[in-house]
């Protein structure tokens, strides 16, 4: 009985799985440090960037996660993932970044399947209306 028990435990832990990756500013490509990256799935697990943008999750079960990085700088986004057992996934993610992306404002969308949350770009600013107008003479004269 106790070698049927110990043989189920070893094919758990067997069948774990590892999450690695590398979270980059999405606009840069610069990696964004000391980012809070928590994965929620059939379990859970959370890690923070190091220097480099990496960082690991180990011991989670197979399964479909939504990972969710977030920090001071990084507004949160959700990536969704599929980890299989005995297996060790390793992703480079893209996220918008507040420090290094300007266009990193306004509510979050979906980025197409499998894709993580991408926050609105703003895109170019509106044309401004100029401070002087043209007059017939073709020279310009402010308003």
């Amino acid at each position: 009985m106790h070698g049927l028990r110990i043989k189920a435990l070893a094919s758990l832990v067997l069948a774990l799985a590892t999450f690695s990756g590398t979270l980059l500013d999405r606009t840069t490509g610069q990696p964004l440090t000391d980012v809070h990256v928590h994965a929620a799935g059939p379990s859970a697990g959370d890690a923070i960037t190091d220097a480099h943008g990496r960082f690991t999750l180990k011991s989670l079960q197979p399964g479909s996660y939504t990972v969710t990085v977030e920090s001071n700088d990084v507004p949160p986004q959700t990536f969704k993932v599929t980890l299989a057992g005995n297996r060790i996934t390793v992703l480079t993610m893209k996220a918008c970044s507040t420090t290094l992306d300007y266009h990193c404002a306004g509510p979050a969308s979906p980025n197409g399947p499998g894709a993580h949350r991408v926050l609105g770009d703003l895109g170019p600013p509106p044309a401004a209306s100029p401070p002087w107008r043209g007059s017939s003479s073709g020279m310009r004269t402010r308003s």
